[in-house]
């Protein structure tokens, strides 16, 4: 197991679809994940440390957890089958739970758990990247991102259909384009 760090959301254009981008943290490899507006409001949520006056449902799980004397320890990224990733959840007493990955990485970010995955995740949708795609990488992180997320949840919560244009005003980073097929989480 390689323990990952999250980079952030991203919104690559011109699909307006986000991404939650994790990092290998003693290597060099990305891995980038296809999620849904909702997750990627939540995982943006997390990083900006921002707390709603009401939990949002991984809030809510968060306190759940908390309330039935467990803790959550680890996410553990298992496999991408058919394209899909595959979590597990593993609190302090040896359970494990299925999830989705962004659901995972959502609460890992509120708890403070170690995300990890196995090496054949890794080996199978890990992108390589330079120091220096690696430094690009890091500074795309804007509050400009978060805000198109937020724009997006709000247009899917009211259901009004849009899309987003790059032009002066938007200043936002897509992740590097692959050569190779991702696979992409299907929420």
């Amino acid at each position: 197991m390689k323990p990952l760090d999250v980079l952030g959301v991203r919104v690559e254009m011109p699909t307006s679809q986000p991404i939650v981008l994790l990092r290998e943290r003693d290597g060099g490899r990305h891995v980038p994940i296809w999620i849904g507006a909702a997750e990627a409001t939540a995982i943006a949520y997390a990083q900006e440390g921002i707390e709603p006056p009401r939990p949002l449902t991984h809030d809510l799980l968060v306190d759940v957890i908390a309330a039935v004397g467990r803790e959550l320890t680890t996410v553990r990224i298992d496999a991408v089958l058919e394209g899909v990733f595959h979590a597990t959840l593993v609190l302090d007493d040896g359970t494990e739970i299925s999830s989705r990955t962004s659901d995972g990485v959502a609460l890992a970010l509120r708890t403070g758990a170690q995300i990890v995955a196995t090496d054949a995740v890794l080996d199978e949708v890990g992108i390589e990247s330079s120091d220096e795609e690696e430094d690009e990488v890091s500074r795309s992180v804007s509050r400009t991102t978060f805000v198109v997320l937020i724009v997006m949840l709000l247009a899917v919560l009211i259901g009004v259909s849009f899309a987003v244009t790059t032009d002066a005003s938007l200043s936002v980073n897509p992740v590097q384009t692959v050569e190779r097929r991702i696979p992409v989480e299907r929420e």
